[in-house]
């Protein structure tokens, strides 16, 4: 069944199929074992594949795929043809989003509620296999986030996502500039209006570290995590012009000192105690 989704016509393939870094097709279970610094092409089409992957290692266990889209907006990273293409690899997909003005696409979203996943009216025990984008950064109560994903999902469903590593340096940084009350002036200055008005969501950081997870699997029936890091060329947008040495010297330190968890992109695999 994987492979007939994988190699369709208009099918994943035809997004990855540009995808030729090193480690770009390496599963998670090989991903996670090394250090992928510079060795992948895009994070968020090897997201789309980790899920789909995902999805066939959740279908081979459970037997079917209900899936929970936490966070939906329009489509993953705002494409919807995204959504698409990985929407075949479900029996069903459900998408919850909290901002009023977004509505999904009906023809690749079954059924859809505008709610916080926290506040959303969700059937208990039935998703096998919930995943977000870009969303865990911005939660700020993690305890009551996992105990709802833990109400929904059956027996051994999975919870899968990606986040900005809070290990980075730039999360680091991102998360003092916040707390200082910074955030909007410095994320003006370095990249513009547009990524104020539309694109920016407070973040949190207080449940995309190992640290942070591990405890919060540990406290709401979670099996403990596992982790696949990645980095390409870092949060190179955020460093124009005068910023571009002290980018180039932290990745420098990346290639000198090679520590796994310390790269951007944290993709996690929480799965719920059978």
């Amino acid at each position: 069944m994987g492979q007939s989704r994988i190699h369709g016509e208009g099918s994943l393939s035809d997004l990855v199929s540009g995808m030729v870094a090193p480690h770009d097709q390496l599963s998670f279970d090989e991903l996670k074992n090394r250090y992928n610094f510079q060795k992948t092409s895009c994070w968020e089409q090897i997201f789309l594949r980790l899920l789909a992957e995902e999805a066939e290692r959740v279908r081979a266990r459970m037997g079917q795929v209900h899936g929970l889209d936490i966070g939906c907006g329009v489509g993953i990273a705002r494409r919807p043809h995204w959504t698409a293409a990985v929407r075949p690899y479900f029996d069903e997909l459900i998408g919850i989003e909290p901002d009023p003005s977004i509505k999904p696409d009906p023809e690749i979203i079954d059924s859809f509620q505008t709610a916080s996943l926290e506040t959303a009216t969700l059937p208990v025990s039935y998703f096998d296999l919930a995943y977000s984008f870009m969303v865990v950064e911005h939660v700020a109560n993690p305890g009551a986030f996992l105990e709802a994903i833990h109400r929904a999902l059956k027996p051994g469903g999975v919870h899968f996502f990606v986040s900005v590593n809070g290990a980075h340096y730039f999360a680091r940084i991102a998360k003092a500039i916040r707390r200082l009350g910074l955030e909007d002036g410095v994320l003006r200055l370095v990249r513009g209006k547009q990524e104020i008005g539309e694109y920016h969501y407070p973040v949190e950081y207080r449940m995309n570290r190992v640290s942070q997870l591990n405890k919060l699997a540990q406290a709401h029936g979670f099996e403990p995590p596992e982790y696949v890091f990645l980095e390409e060329d870092g949060p190179a947008p955020y460093f124009p012009g005068p910023l571009k040495p002290a980018l180039k010297a932290m990745m420098l330190k990346r290639k000198l000192i090679k520590k796994p968890g310390h790269l951007l992109t944290m993709y996690c695999r929480m799965q719920k105690r059978s």
